[in-house]
């Protein structure tokens, strides 16, 4: 039940996404050096606040993620030391801002906050895996593919799957518009990088 809720927003938003110029130029393998120096500097900033937000969330079991570090996929791009030096963006602030804005006593809204970016990441990099020759960014493809990444999206999901059948309804519609609202703010995080 909750797939068929999810699903038609998550393929509304990742047809778009995969239409932006940087999802192009990754999956082409032609990104300028601003532009990956630019899309490192707001993730990281990004995934600092996530990985808190997720560590706040009670019913994910505890596990050991010390195989996934983001930072392997963005030394998958590239990177100029410069990248330090690149501001973080009004839009990625306020995606952060919806991050943390939620009750932190609710598990089901925070992960309907937190799952668009984990699963959008993994299902876009999927969709470049199978490229007919070496890809510039195949680290970057790899993490995201990587069978720790998928474990990590996979017991999210689970996570809410099991939340939500504990309480013996399906989403509501309120809770359907956070999780839509989460992957607004991906596109608008993949849209704001530079061509």
């Amino acid at each position: 039940m909750l797939k068929t809720q999810l699903q038609p927003i998550q393929e509304k938003w990742l047809a778009q996404i995969k239409r932006l110029p940087f999802l192009q130029g990754l999956q082409q393998g032609h990104l300028s050096q601003i532009t990956r120096d630019f899309y490192v500097a707001q993730d990281e900033y990004y995934i600092a606040h996530f990985m808190a937000v997720t560590e706040q969330i009670k019913a994910l079991p505890a596990t050991n993620d010390e195989t996934l570090d983001e930072g392997d996929a963005h030394l998958g791009l590239n990177p100029s030391p410069d990248w330090v030096n690149c501001a973080i963006t009004d839009e990625s602030k306020a995606y952060v801002y919806f991050l943390e804005s939620g009750p932190k006593t609710d598990d089901v809204v925070q992960l309907l906050r937190t799952i668009p970016c984990a699963e959008s990441y993994y299902l876009l990099a999927l969709s470049m895996q199978n490229q007919p020759h070496g890809h510039q960014y195949q680290a970057w493809i790899d993490y995201y593919t990587s069978p720790a990444y998928q474990d990590a999206v996979t017991r999210y999901l689970a996570t809410l799957q099991e939340l939500v059948e504990a309480r013996g309804f399906s989403l509501q519609a309120n809770e359907l518009a956070i999780y839509e609202k989460g992957y607004q703010f991906e596109f608008s995080f993949w849209e704001q990088c530079p061509d």
